[in-house]
C-alpha cells in the first residue's frame, strides 16, 4: 500500500516539545508505515498536482472534476454517484492527522487550510496543511479531544459532500456514509496499531456521533474474533456502487452483501490479519 504523507506548513514558534512529541509517535504508528512531515513553505500559492480546500468544493470546474473523471476512466465508478463515492472513501482518510493527535499524543491541532493529492492509481497519497498548531492543554480530558477531532473532520468534508452532492444527485446520506466509513478506518486502524483494540469501537463511535452527521449515514461497527485475534469491522451505511464498475465486486462492509457472507468475508480478512 502507498505511503500517506502529511505536509505540515507554519508550525514554527509551536513549543517544541509538543511538536516533537507528536510527530515522533505519528511517525511509528500513522497507519501506513509513517507520517512524513516537510515545510512546503511559499510553495502552496503554486501546488501542481494538488486539489486545496477550496478546490475540494467545486465539482465542475478545476481539478476535481478532472479527478472524478480519472476515478471513472479506472472503473471506480461508471456513473456520477459511483464516482463520487469513490472520491470519497478517499478524501475520508485525510482524518488520519487529527485522529493522530489524539490517540498518539493526547493533543489537538487546528489549521487554516488544507490540500490533497492523489497517487496515479487515484488513491490519497499526500495531505497538506498550512498552519498548523498542536495543543497539549486537554492533556486529560478525552471527550474534548473528541469533539475537537469531530470538528476537524467534519470541517474537512462538509463542502465537499455538498459539491458532490449537486454533482452527483447521490443522497446526503449516502455520500456522509462513505466519508464516515473511512473515518471509522482510520480511528480503529490506529488504536490496533497502538495495541489498544479495546478502546478502537468505542473510539470511532463516539468522535463519528460528535460530527453530527445523520445516524442513518453512520457505519455499524462490530467485532470479529476468530483465530485468537480480535478486530474491529463495519457494515457501510450505504453502497459505494463499486460492484456496478466493470470489476462487479462487493466490498465487504457493504450493506447489500448478506450478513452471513459479509461476517465470513470479515472472519477470513481477520484470519488474514493473523498471518
Amino acid at each position: 500500500m502507498e505511503t500517506t504523507q502529511t505536509i505540515l506548513n507554519g508550525s514554527r514558534g509551536l513549543k517544541a516539545s509538543t511538536t516533537e512529541r507528536f510527530l515522533e509517535k505519528a511517525e511509528e504508528f500513522y497507519l501506513q508505515p509513517s507520517l512524513v512531515v516537510r515545510d512546503i513553505g511559499a510553495t502552496w500559492s503554486n501546488l501542481d498536482g494538488w486539489i486545496t480546500q477550496q478546490q475540494l468544493s467545486d465539482a465542475n470546474d478545476g481539478p476535481l472534476p478532472t479527478m472524478l473523471e480519472e476515478l471513472q476512466h479506472k472503473g471506480f465508478g461508471r456513473s456520477r454517484k459511483g464516482a463520487a463515492a469513490s472520491l470519497l472513501l478517499r478524501t475520508g482518510w485525510a482524518a488520519g492527522l487529527p485522529v493522530a493527535a489524539h490517540l498518539l499524543s493526547q493533543s489537538t491541532i487546528s489549521y487554516h487550510r488544507f490540500a490533497l493529492k492523489f497517487s496515479s492509481s487515484t488513491l490519497l497519497q499526500s495531505v497538506g496543511v498550512e498552519g498548523l498548531e498542536v495543543d497539549d492543554s486537554l492533556l486529560g480530558d478525552v471527550e474534548a479531544r473528541r469533539a475537537a477531532v469531530a470538528k476537524q473532520l467534519l470541517m474537512m468534508s462538509a463542502d465537499t459532500v455538498e459539491a458532490l452532492h449537486r454533482w452527483s444527485n447521490y443522497s446526503y446520506k449516502a455520500l456522509w456514509s462513505m466519508v464516515s466509513s473511512s473515518w471509522a478506518a482510520q480511528i480503529y486502524g490506529m488504536c490496533e496499531a497502538l495495541g489498544q483494540e479495546e478502546r478502537a469501537q468505542q473510539e470511532a463511535d463516539e468522535i463519528i456521533r460528535l460530527t453530527g452527521i445523520p445516524t442513518s449515514a453512520r457505519p455499524k461497527l462490530y467485532s470479529v474474533k476468530t483465530g485468537g485475534q480480535n478486530r474491529v469491522c463495519q457494515r457501510r451505511a450505504a453502497c459505494c456502487l463499486y460492484y456496478k464498475s466493470e470489476k462487479n465486486n462487493f466490498c465487504a462492509s457493504c450493506p447489500l452483501v448478506p450478513e452471513l457472507e459479509r461476517l465470513q468475508r470479515n472472519a477470513d480478512w481477520v484470519s488474514q490479519r493473523a498471518i
